[in-house]
Order: C-alpha cells, then sequence, then structure tokens
C-alpha cells in the first residue's frame, strides 16, 4: 500500500467521522431549539391562559397538552438519531446530543410540572422517549443529563 493511499483512507474515515458529528450537531440544535420554543409556548400558555380558559378547564393541564403536543416533534427527532447512537457512538457524540437532551427534559418537566404538580422522574422521561412501534429510545445512559436538567428547571419556577 502506498503513503498515498493510506493518507486518502485516513483522510475519507476523517471526513466521514466530521460529517457524521456535524450531523450529531445540527440534530442536537434543532431538538434544543424545538425544546426552548416549548419552554416559552409553556410559560406564555400558563401565565395568558388563566382568564382565556373556559370555566372548569385548568389553564396550566391546557398549557400542558399544547406542550407534549409540540415535544412529539423532539421525540421524532430522538427516534431518527437513536440507531445511529447505540454502543460506543452515544459516548463519541455525547457532547453534540447532551445540550438539546437537557433543554428537552426541562421543557418535558415543566409540562409535567404544570400537568401533575410534581416533577418527573428518570423512569418516566425514558418512557418519553419511544419509537412509533412503543419501542423505548435508549438516548439517556446516565443521569447526569436527567439531574441537571431537573435541577435547573426546578430553580427557576
Amino acid at each position: 500500500m502506498t503513503d498515498e493511499s493510506v493518507s486518502s483512507k485516513y483522510a475519507h474515515g476523517c471526513s466521514g467521522e466530521r460529517s457524521h458529528a456535524d450531523f450529531f450537531f445540527q440534530a442536537g440544535r434543532d431538538i434544543t431549539n424545538l425544546s426552548k420554543k416549548t419552554i416559552f409556548l409553556l410559560h406564555r400558555l400558563a401565565l395568558e391562559g388563566s382568564g382565556s380558559t373556559a370555566p372548569g378547564v385548568n389553564a396550566n393541564k391546557e398549557a400542558a397538552k399544547r406542550g407534549y403536543e409540540k415535544l412529539r416533534e423532539v421525540q421524532e427527532l430522538y427516534c431518527k438519531l437513536q440507531p445511529e447512537l447505540l454502543g460506543d457512538n452515544f459516548w463519541r457524540y455525547q457532547r453534540q446530543v447532551s445540550p438539546g437532551l437537557q433543554e428537552y427534559i426541562e421543557a418535558l418537566s415543566f409540562a409535567h410540572y404544570l400537568d401533575h404538580g410534581t416533577l418527573i422522574t428518570f423512569d418516566e422521561v425514558q418512557r418519553t422517549l419511544t419509537d412509533p412501534q412503543g419501542v423505548e429510545v435508549r438516548i439517556i445512559e446516565c443521569t447526569p443529563s436527567y439531574c441537571y436538567s431537573v435541577q435547573l428547571d426546578s430553580t427557576f419556577h
């Protein structure tokens, strides 16, 4: 094998790795943006909704319902990412995935709090990440993202 072919294989491998990282970076940004939009939606609906809901309808529950609907978009993105994050790839791309995951958990925990008046558990968060067949998407391998997100969420609400 020549030096040129070795270096071209290495360059091709590096560019493939880079495009994979870019894919996760963009997906993470999309998840972060959708989650932040959900948080702002929840705040707006919970604050404005108290006077505009029908009698007997709880504004917080109505806001949570709309928030859950918006978060389904994020859940669909995670379903698309899940096959790419199996095994060691989760740890390889954790820096690209973790910020979006934290924002998702913050939005989900806020919606859950508006709906139930309690903090969401780790297992409940994990159950929200399922594919269309109901199979859990194992994105959360450990609890720091969950704990950090819930801690941030509970200090601001």
